[in-house]
């Protein structure tokens, strides 16, 4: 059993300054102690059957005193959720690695929890209250909590952070020592951002001047990031709408909402040339026209002879008529993404298209010739007859066509993720190495993807705890087939990439992950 010793004050100046412990009945674990320690308190272990201690002076004097170990209790013990002393900070993970040595608060998870993506925390003791959301720091690293779900959905390092702290706590009925040494911690620089700002209208910020703001290290701009006007962090910018060209977000207390695409923009320019009538001109469509183009030739042959006379007049004209060469490129391309976002539990949908129509090329060419020969004139003592009748021969070439459309060069990635059997899970999508989708609870989308594109997935799901239910699953299904599953534990699946090739272009492309808590493997 373990016990306090305590000496009262008033030991005589030679007593000590060590002494040994021992009982009536067993040892005395540990079974030396120093006058500090025996006037402060000590707790030492005793065999349960043990009644009496004694200590005794080891120094100059070798004086020993019983003492009766009284007030014997029963105690039970049971599991108490793991806790976590940490500092904090909303929107500023250096300020939380910070705030560690100044002014740390306490949070708490789960029995045996290490902190970690993947992993929850909360205010209380009995784990009903998330922790709100914002970045928690150990001095070393830091954790930041997202989705007012208590989620740790990242972390970092404090960079070149040095601290040590040492807690130790103690107690039986009343008695407990708590020592903490910290020391002070310096990081990265933070990141700054060229944005626009309209004070008003969303749209209106793309277009914008900008100007520089600033936020922590490591940070992108995405729903959640903080930003701020000046490099120490410390103040954030006006309420209103920011741009980056690409995008905008309404900022509230620096923070960044609403994210939403810019209004795409159109350019249309008109250029004309002619000589005698030739008009191009180009905007979203291109065409090209030549107008028509006549020569005539004339030639006139005169022969005379001794009489009778005869005159030959030939007159012959020749018209050759090009119809106009048209030619018509159209292309246009329209990409949408719909996004509606749902407080985690509930099931959302992402949805984004790109649509390439075809690119058709139309030529019509057709040529007409007329020749028409005046008939020769006679003159025959004096009198002018004609000869011969006009002659007109037309030629007409038929016009052709040709159309030429082109093959899609897109595929679409239909993904889900599910949640079932009790089951608190994590879903990461990446294209091309980057995350596109984070997931926490039962969703599902689409994305547009290229030929050579590489597609991945990571799951994770916490240990399962529910009756019989207590394998966790994770696997996908699809284009990708893995799985992982673990026994009174938390299981991860870290999938090998698919690489999009010629043949899924213009097809869809369907990957399907779950995390599940079941009776066995599935």
């Amino acid at each position: 059993m373990n016990i306090l010793v305590t000496l009262n004050s008033g030991l005589g100046a030679d007593t000590g300054p060590n002494f040994n412990l021992t009982a009536d009945v067993g040892s005395v674990t540990p079974s030396t102690a120093t006058k500090g320690e025996l006037l402060a308190g000590k707790f030492v272990d005793v065999n349960a059957s043990a009644t009496q201690i004694t200590i005794t002076s080891t120094g100059t004097c070798t004086t020993s005193i019983v003492l009766n170990i009284v007030g014997q209790t029963t105690t039970t013990t049971t599991s108490a959720a793991s806790s976590f002393v940490l500092g904090y900070d909303v929107s500023n993970f250096f300020t939380a690695c910070v705030d560690y040595g100044v002014s740390p608060t306490t949070v708490y998870s789960t029995t045996g929890t290490t902190l970690g993506v993947g992993e929850f925390l909360y205010s209380n003791t009995s784990l009903s209250t998330v922790a709100p959301d914002g970045y928690y720091s150990n001095g070393t690293n830091w954790w930041r909590v997202r989705f007012g779900a208590g989620y740790i959905a990242e972390t970092g390092s404090c960079t070149t952070t040095t601290s040590t702290t040492s807690t130790t706590s103690t107690s039986t009925s009343t008695t407990s020592t708590s020592t903490s040494t910290t020391s002070t911690s310096t990081t990265l620089a933070p990141i700054s951002f060229n944005l626009g700002y309209d004070a008003s209208v969303g749209w209106q910020a793309c277009y914008s001047a900008t100007s520089v703001y600033y936020s922590a290290a490591g940070e992108i701009l995405e729903n959640g990031t903080y930003i701020y006007t000046d490099s120490i962090l410390s103040t954030p910018p006006a309420d209103g709408y920011y741009s980056n060209g690409a995008n905008y977000w309404e900022v509230i207390s620096g923070e960044l909402t609403s994210e939403t695409p810019c209004p795409t923009t159109s350019t249309t320019s008109t250029t004309s040339t002619s000589t005698s009538t030739t008009s191009t001109s180009t905007s979203t469509s291109t065409s090209t026209s030549t107008s028509t183009s006549t020569t005539s030739t004339s030639s006139t042959t005169s022969t005379t002879t001794e009489p009778p006379t005869t005159t030959t007049s030939t007159s012959t004209s020749t018209s050759t008529t090009e119809p106009p060469t048209s030619t018509t490129t159209s292309t246009s391309s329209t990409t949408s993404t719909t996004t509606i976002p749902l407080p985690p539990g509930e099931t959302s949908t992402t949805t984004t298209s790109t649509t390439e129509p075809p690119t058709t090329t139309t030529t019509s060419t057709s040529t007409t010739t007329t020749t028409t020969t005046e008939a020769p004139q006679c003159a025959y003592d004096g009198l002018t007859i004609v000869c011969d009748s006009t002659t007109t021969t037309t030629t007409t070439e038929p016009s052709t066509t040709t159309t030429t459309t082109e093959a899609p060069n897109t595929a679409t990635l239909d993904w889900s993720f599910s949640e079932t059997g009790g089951a608190v899970g994590t879903m990461d999508l990446y294209v091309n190495g980057s995350i596109i989708e984070t997931r926490i609870s039962t969703s599902n989308g689409t994305y547009t993807v290229y030929e050579g594109d590489t597609i991945n997935v990571e799951l994770s799901i916490n240990q399962c705890t529910g009756g019989g239910s207590t394998y966790s699953n994770v696997y996908t299904s699809g284009i990708i087939s893995e799985a992982d599953c673990t026994n009174n534990g938390s299981a991860t699946l870290f999938t090998a990439n698919y690489t999009v090739v010629s043949g899924d272009i213009g097809t869809t492309l369907y990957l399907d992950t779950f995390a599940t808590c079941d009776g066995a493997c599935v």
